[in-house]
């Protein structure tokens, strides 16, 4: 088992493909410390979230695919029940209609769910775009976000001009009226974060922000291995 830096209190599980192991146990990233101080400032929300397939063909905003098994709706990060699941396939576009998309098992992938109206998710632009501007992330992952919990007349809305605000650069696929890729990734509240290994597979999930210096630390635990 190899150790992250104490003050982060992560840690990566490096079992081989045999023996008794459960491949949830040996794949995850154990993120119980990280999550202590995400959820002190999540924003719960109670949305409505559509399983894990759309009937919409992908092409424009809000149409989306969704390939694979929904995940466990997420609950507690120190045993969470989708770690080792291969995470689903989605297709989509941003708002400009460009295509977005994952393909779990292409390589390593980190998603961030983002609802307009979510305070801490506001916060977290800042934080996560100051990363991207000073390429503090490593280059081997990719950092998706999902616009997701569209709600006409709330703060922020529409949703395209809150992101185009704060100079949002992250490739950012818009969910559907319904959550489709919300629900396939099992969210519960915002923001949302789901850690993709290169072979596909959830190495962990957190709801809440993240500091900056977190978010570097697992983005490159995700990348070494």
């Amino acid at each position: 088992m190899s150790a992250l830096t104490p003050h982060l209190g992560t840690q990566l599980t490096a079992g081989d493909s045999g023996g008794g192991s459960s491949p949830r146990r040996r794949r995850g990233l154990l993120l119980a410390a990280v999550a202590l101080a995400a959820l002190g400032v999540a924003a719960v929300a109670l949305a409505l979230l559509g399983g894990g397939g759309a009937d919409e063909e992908p092409g424009a905003a809000g149409e989306v695919a969704v390939d694979g098994s929904a995940l466990e709706p997420f609950e507690d990060p120190s045993d969470d029940a989708a770690i080792g699941a291969s995470a689903p396939a989605v297709d989509g576009a941003d708002y400009d209609g460009s295509p977005v998309a994952v393909e779990p098992g292409e390589e390593p992938v980190v998603l961030l769910f983002l609802a307009h109206w979510c305070e801490v998710c506001d916060a977290e632009l800042g934080t996560v775009q100051q990363l991207v501007d000073r390429d503090a992330l490593p280059e081997e992952v990719r950092l998706v976000a999902v616009s997701t919990g569209q709600r006409e007349g709330a703060v922020n809305h529409p949703a395209q001009e809150w992101l185009d605000d704060a100079g949002w650069t992250v490739p950012t696929l818009v969910d559907n009226d319904a959550g489709h890729v919300a629900g396939a990734y099992g969210l519960g509240s915002y923001p949302y974060w789901v850690f993709i290994d290169g072979d596909g597979a959830v190495a962990g999930r957190l709801a809440g922000a993240l500091a900056g210096e977190d978010l570097v630390r697992l983005a490159e635990e995700l990348a070494a291995r």
